[in-house]
């Protein structure tokens, strides 16, 4: 099969793809089409690579990307000098991921397997990351205990996720309340007008419950990237949460806003 051939195969498989999901959960065409043409040039990942080499550098780093889902941080990992694998269990997103390497002329950087029981030797990779993964797996704590299992000594964990503390939950894009009870938030999608079954695959995840379980692995060098964001929010993106930021820092209280914040940043050392 040709290049061009492969992109229009990418292309129609990404669209087929969030359409699907986007009627799943009750999203605009609008969201739709910037999801979609987000997803083709693999913004996430790029996006993704330029944040982590805020906080270390990539090159000649072995790393492991967990969830890694249609690629986009495997190849632009790649790109930045890193020795970088995948690993994702869906079989629909596996077979997109094999597609977008291939157009990058990366191949074998994927692993089929799950998070829980993650198929490398101890003390293997630089880097372990993670990103918006661990809200829709049944045991979070078993998959971060897994990472910090395959990470070198001095090695880097980087996860993101939802704050489920935050009153917004991201997947159907609509004011949420914070660790609402499932029956309760089906209620709420049926006047809404969405499907609930998504909902039942969510795991409502918070900073707490991941900062307990990097201390149950013994993990103790942990940076809460989101309160230090908050402290210079002048590195926010988009402008709104940075004014919301300044505002958290004029009442001088950061600590408890990572807290309610959007999304759980974490970068620890083992």
């Amino acid at each position: 099969m040709s290049i061009e051939a492969l992109k229009l195969e990418f292309k129609e498989r990404i669209e087929r793809y969030y359409e699907e999901l986007g009627d799943q959960l009750g999203w605009s065409s609008l969201i739709k089409k910037q999801v979609i043409k987000e997803k083709i040039v693999g913004k996430d990942g790029k996006d993704r690579v330029e944040e982590l080499e805020r906080y270390t550098q990539l090159r000649h780093k072995r790393i492991l990307d967990v969830g890694s889902g249609f690629g986009g941080f495997i190849v632009f990992a790649n790109k930045a000098g890193a020795t970088t694998l995948g690993i994702e269990p869906d079989q629909s997103r596996i077979e997109l991921c094999k597609i977008y390497l291939k157009l990058n002329g990366m191949r074998k950087m994927l692993c089929v397997g799950t998070g829980e029981k993650l198929p490398f030797r101890d003390d293997v990779f630089d880097i372990v990351t993670c990103h918006q993964v661990l809200e829709h797996t049944q045991n979070p704590a078993a998959i971060i205990k897994e990472m910090v299992r395959v990470l070198k000594s001095r090695g880097l964990l980087y996860i993101t996720t939802p704050n489920y503390l935050f009153p917004y939950e991201g997947h159907y894009r609509i004011m949420w309340i914070p660790l609402c009870p499932k029956k309760l938030g089906k209620l709420i999608l049926r006047i809404r007008r969405k499907e609930s079954s998504y909902l039942y695959s969510l795991n409502y995840t918070t900073l707490y419950s991941i900062l307990r379980v990097l201390k149950e692995a013994n993990i103790k060098n942990v940076r809460n990237l989101t309160t230090e964001k908050i402290k210079n929010s002048d590195v926010i993106l988009p402008k709104k949460r940075r004014f919301i930021a300044k505002v958290f820092q004029w009442l001088h209280i950061p600590h408890l806003a990572s807290l309610l914040a959007p999304q759980v940043e974490i970068l620890a050392e083992k």
